[in-house]
């Protein structure tokens, strides 16, 4: 009993955190076909323009619709499907909606030669962005499934940040006692 109360004070100042949202997540004007909360970024609540950086450039809205003119005065839920198959393969190309989209435009584009070409640059796209953080995603996966990451991909995520921290230290003690007087002074 004697142990609580020298806990107590500090109990009370110190208080934790939790992990829940600080600001209310207001449901948003996202078309259907964006991402909600079955992935990890829910672009349907909140303010999804802050949510990827140059959002008003990359996410459905005026700002997309300003680079491509060609979706001048038309409704974000009635882009185009090569359109909607850009944008989820640029901002979400690991959630369903892009898989859906990825299939009903591949069917689309069979015939054409034009959407074909367009088709495979896209996936071409998604292909070398995923060929460059795979640790970081299956980390990213095996935590929303409630699983705790593996120590080797938590490990080689890791290692690819602090590695060249590590090259970059002085070998030579001679160095080391040059930088410590110069940090000291």
């Amino acid at each position: 009993m004697k142990n609580q109360s020298y806990t107590e004070p500090f109990r009370r100042f110190v208080q934790r955190e939790g992990f829940e949202p600080q600001a209310n997540e207001i449901p948003n004007t996202m078309p259907s076909w964006m991402p909600g909360e079955d992935y990890y970024t829910d672009f349907r609540k909140g303010d999804p323009f802050t949510k990827v950086d140059q959002g008003f450039a990359r996410l459905p809205g005026a700002g997309y619709a300003a680079l491509h003119p060609e979706l001048k005065d038309i409704n974000p839920e009635d882009y185009p499907d090569i359109h909607k198959l850009a944008i989820l393969a640029d901002v979400a190309p690991y959630s369903r909606e892009y898989n859906t989209f990825r299939q009903k435009v591949g069917k689309e584009a069979q015939g054409n030669t034009e959407l074909q070409i367009e088709y495979e640059r896209i996936l071409e796209r998604v292909r070398k962005t995923r060929s460059l953080r795979p640790a970081a995603h299956q980390q990213a996966s095996r935590a929303r499934a409630g699983q705790r990451p593996r120590p080797s991909v938590w490990l080689s995520y890791n290692s690819a940040l602090f590695l060249p921290l590590v090259h970059s230290l002085p070998t030579d003690t001679s160095q080391m006692v040059n930088q410590a007087s110069f940090w000291a002074s």
